[in-house]
C-alpha cells in the first residue's frame, strides 16, 4: 500500500487530486457503528463515485468467538475480497468512514 506524502491522511482536496490521477487509489467506505446494522443503504444513498462499500462484521473480522468480537479475518478471505477490489501490494488504497467509529483505522490497520 501507498502512503501519500505526509503520511496516512489526506484532506479532501487531496483525494480529488489523487482520484483524478491515471491510477487512482482505490476507495473504501466502511461506514459502521457498533451495535447498529450494517450501514449498507447509507453507502447505497451516498458514497464517493468508484467506492467499495466494505462491512467492518463481516469483511474485516471474523465471526464473533473466542477471538473476541472482531478477531482478525482469514487472511486468505481478505486476500481474495481485498483483489476482487482491485487492491494489490502496491496499490494506494483510501478507507473512509462516516466519523462515528474508527472503521477506516480498523481497515487501515487491518491492510497494512
Amino acid at each position: 500500500m501507498t502512503t501519500y506524502g505526509r503520511g496516512p491522511l489526506l484532506t479532501v482536496r487531496e483525494l480529488a487530486e489523487r482520484v483524478g490521477q491515471p491510477k487512482p487509489p482505490v476507495l473504501i467506505d466502511v461506514r459502521w457503528v457498533v451495535g447498529s446494522p450494517a450501514l449498507r443503504a447509507a453507502y447505497l444513498a451516498s458514497h464517493i463515485p468508484n467506492a467499495h462499500w466494505c462491512d467492518l462484521d463481516t469483511d474485516l473480522a471474523d465471526p464473533p468467538g473466542q477471538g473476541g468480537r472482531h478477531p482478525l479475518p482469514d487472511p486468505d478471505r481478505l486476500q481474495t475480497l481485498m483483489r476482487s477490489w482491485g487492491i494489490d501490494y502496491d496499490s494506494a488504497v483510501v478507507v473512509y468512514d462516516g466519523a462515528e467509529s474508527v472503521a477506516a483505522a480498523r481497515a487501515w490497520w487491518v491492510l497494512r
